[in-house]
């Protein structure tokens, strides 16, 4: 098994992993059930085939996936998953998932387990502000113009941004 993790989320994109699975053999791996225990920051979208969810556990058997049950020698398989990151996640958060591969007729289960990891960053909003002013002497009397150029360098949209300026 091997689940290639995606190294940075977004604690608001709805991201994917996969989960790619084979029987390295010598002989057909019978009743083989995948298991992916998602950890708590996760929150599942959904999956291509079929699964079975009960709290943060996902399962695929031969009940939901055609190619399991019984997996031939040098099979291979590819689950997708869909996900996003909940709002108790916070930046720097790293999320540790975890699945599994059994068979019945397993002998060797020393590469049954792989874990992927995807560090959580918050949005990145870069605000940049500059001043100016009409004059650079001013008299009595004279009107002074001053004008703020602004600007998000991102890469996310800056939501409730405010600006203050404070006249002399």
């Amino acid at each position: 098994i091997k689940n290639p993790s995606i190294l940075t989320g977004l604690s608001w994109a709805t991201l994917n992993y996969w989960i790619t699975y084979r029987n390295y053999g010598p002989d057909s791996a019978p009743n083989v059930i995948i298991t992916d225990t998602l950890p708590t920051g996760f929150v599942y979208s959904s999956s291509s085939p079929a699964w079975v969810k009960v709290g943060n556990t996902i399962t695929w058997s031969s009940g939901q996936l055609a190619t399991l049950g019984t997996l031939g020698t040098w099979f291979t398989g590819v689950i997708n998953i869909f996900w996003s990151i909940s709002g108790q996640a916070q930046s720097g958060d790293r999320l540790i998932n975890v699945v599994t591969i059994n068979s019945t007729s397993e002998t060797n289960t020393g590469n049954n387990i792989s874990t992927g990891t995807t560090f959580v960053r918050g949005k990145m909003v870069d605000l940049v502000i500059t001043k100016s002013v009409n004059l650079t002497w001013w008299y009595t009397g004279n009107a002074l113009t001053y004008t703020l150029q602004y600007r998000n360098y991102g890469p996310d949209n800056a939501i409730n941004a405010i600006i203050t300026d404070t006249l002399p």
